[in-house]
């Protein structure tokens, strides 16, 4: 959603406020569509993955829009801050069986059962051991636009959640989804990203 639009300050206020005569096609209103649309793909998907870290490098180098502070005007100059949000829907498996994607991006049950060994084993949390042992981690990417880029991780399910009995099988501080968003988060950081949110959605 390009908020970047030819409208006044009080016309862009109004729609992203979805107010007055936005009230119906504002913000709120391309929200919605969205999360329609992104429920219509997900219906219908049955891919068993995808290499998601090198696409989503891919899209920021070629692709996405990334904005830039810039100074607009002739005479009365405005400075436009730019805040660009990446929001990423997945379970935070990185598991795919394309032959040609980048397996150093791979991150699935057995690199998790890893990182859970070497914590029983070392008797250490998570981030403790990602940090000492830096091949369980993921490579970072680096890319001059990633410093501006707020990258947000909504984790859609816990694949190790037994929904029904809502027990896990694993205990607290080891549970998959656990792991998983300290790898993400590791990634983040270290590949230059502004900011950084996993979020159950």
């Amino acid at each position: 959603i390009d908020l970047d639009n030819d409208l006044d300050v009080g016309k862009k206020q109004a729609f992203i406020n979805s107010e007055g005569i936005y009230k119906s096609n504002g913000l709120d209103s391309k929200i919605v569509s969205f999360k329609n649309d992104v429920s219509k793909v997900y219906s219908k998907e049955r891919n068993p993955g995808l290499d998601l870290i090198s696409m989503l490098n891919e899209k920021i180098a070629k692709e996405l829009n990334i904005k830039t502070r810039r100074i607009v005007g002739d005479e009365n100059l405005t400075i436009r801050n730019y805040y660009n949000h990446i929001y990423i829907l997945t379970d935070g498996y990185l598991e795919f069986q394309k032959q040609n994607a980048d397996p150093q991006f791979y991150f699935g049950v057995a690199e998790i059962g890893k990182i859970r060994s070497y914590c029983i084993k070392n008797n250490v949390d998570v981030a403790t051991a990602l940090t000492r042992n830096n091949s369980l981690s993921l490579p970072k990417i680096s890319n001059s636009k990633n410093k501006l880029i707020y990258l947000h991780i909504w984790e859609t399910h816990e694949r190790d959640k037994n929904s029904q009995t809502q027990t896990y099988k694993h205990p607290m501080g080891l549970r998959d989804n656990e792991i998983l968003e300290a790898v993400w988060k590791k990634w983040a950081l270290e590949s230059g990203f502004k900011g950084f949110e996993w979020k159950k959605y």
